[in-house]
């Protein structure tokens, strides 16, 4: 894993470059921003009224280490202009890391004038991982090594009932095999894999008033869903999950906006590790440099996040949030509450439907930190 003079030297290479892009040109803004939109044309092609972009893509992520790979995103705009006329896209990503990480995602957000909308994610991963145990109160230094081969096809699939109201189902199909690693000096182990195929499916509720998907401005977006997974010939597990997630986009003046978020999960019975509720990630509590850092069958966290438009295709955020995993809600411990914070950059790659590729630094309890570079918002 990289240093934290690594992890600053990559940041300030970024840093370097972004400035000269912005005073070489510092003439004529009208030029600058034509070459750096003609710059972008050479990685998009259109197809009908889709956008299609793509580009290499190199970064780190405080698990995998440093990564390169290709990454693609299509955007396509809504066919009406209508207040809540939503547009779709589909973001692939495929890197492989120096920590040995085979990651291949692609999330798709759609949208059809019918009022049927759909958000999936599918990740095909095989890496090295690290397994801390259970719990919150205390930070394993020596954690057991796994390895993890993983295919995950989750998401929902909703029908407006009105503008802003959706109801549908969410699901969750994934195939995991671990192999465990040697067992550390303090005899922490990684729990028995009882299963192979796992199956959730159950209902799916939300309320959507922002005014774009991407990159919203103002409106809030609730959602809540309950899944179950049953026990079948390949799982021996069985249990229910719930999960209530609440955002609200505040435009405080011109380019500044407010974006918050609280989210809660719950699971009974018994739960796979891999399965536990996480913080720390791309868009949990980022700072956190491992997501199993700090798992267990309920989690609550608070996020906020301040993001201002800079120049041209160019944005920075701050952010900081605070939360915590534990066995149950009456086992909240306020004394072991985890925090971070951090800030970052974001580049449009696509003007019209406001996505942006994301780079952010967070840092934590314990000296904790992570980069990460990918597409979409935090949250």
């Amino acid at each position: 894993m990289l240093s934290m003079k690594y992890k600053l030297y990559l940041l300030l290479v970024f840093m370097s470059c972004l400035c000269n892009t912005i005073f070489a040109q510092n003439s004529d803004s009208t030029q600058k921003q034509s070459l750096l939109d003609k710059t972008m044309s050479l990685f998009e092609w259109k197809i009908g009224s889709a956008t299609i972009s793509s580009f290499p893509s190199i970064g780190y992520d405080p698990s995998s280490g440093l990564y390169g790979g290709i990454l693609q995103v299509v955007a396509i705009p809504p066919k009406d202009s209508t207040k809540y006329s939503r547009s779709t896209s589909l973001v692939n990503h495929y890197t492989y890391s120096t920590n040995h990480w085979i990651n291949l995602k692609s999330d798709l957000i759609l949208y059809t004038h019918k009022g049927i909308n759909i958000n999936t994610y599918a990740q095909f991963l095989q890496a090295p991982d690290s397994y801390y145990g259970i719990g919150n109160d205390t930070l394993n230094t020596m954690p057991a090594q796994f390895n993890i081969q993983d295919f995950e096809l989750r998401g929902d699939i909703s029908k407006s009932i009105a503008n802003t109201f959706f109801g549908g189902m969410v699901f969750d199909f994934s195939h995991t095999y671990t192999r465990a690693g040697d067992t550390t000096a303090l005899g922490l182990q990684i729990p028995s894999q009882k299963n192979k195929l796992l199956l959730g499916i159950g209902p799916h509720i939300a309320f959507d008033t922002r005014n774009n998907v991407n990159y919203p401005s103002k409106g809030e977006i609730i959602t809540a869903s309950f899944l179950f997974y049953p026990m079948h010939a390949d799982n021996a597990y069985s249990f229910f999950t719930f999960q209530f997630e609440a955002k609200k986009y505040i435009s405080l003046q011109k380019d500044l906006i407010l974006a918050t978020q609280f989210f809660t999960g719950s699971a009974t019975g018994e739960v796979p590790f891999y399965n536990l509720y996480q913080l720390g990630g791309k868009s949990r509590m980022r700072g956190i440099s491992n997501k199993y850092k700090y798992i267990d069958t309920h989690a609550y966290y608070a996020q906020a996040e301040f993001r201002k438009h800079i120049w041209g295709r160019f944005s920075a955020v701050a952010f900081g949030a605070i939360g915590n995993t534990c066995e149950s809600y009456s086992d909240i411990d306020i004394a072991h509450l985890k925090y971070v914070y951090g800030g970052g950059i974001r580049f449009q790659t696509s003007k019209t439907e406001k996505l942006h590729l994301r780079i952010d630094y967070g840092r934590g309890v314990f000296g904790d930190s992570g980069m990460y570079i990918t597409m979409r918002e935090g949250f």
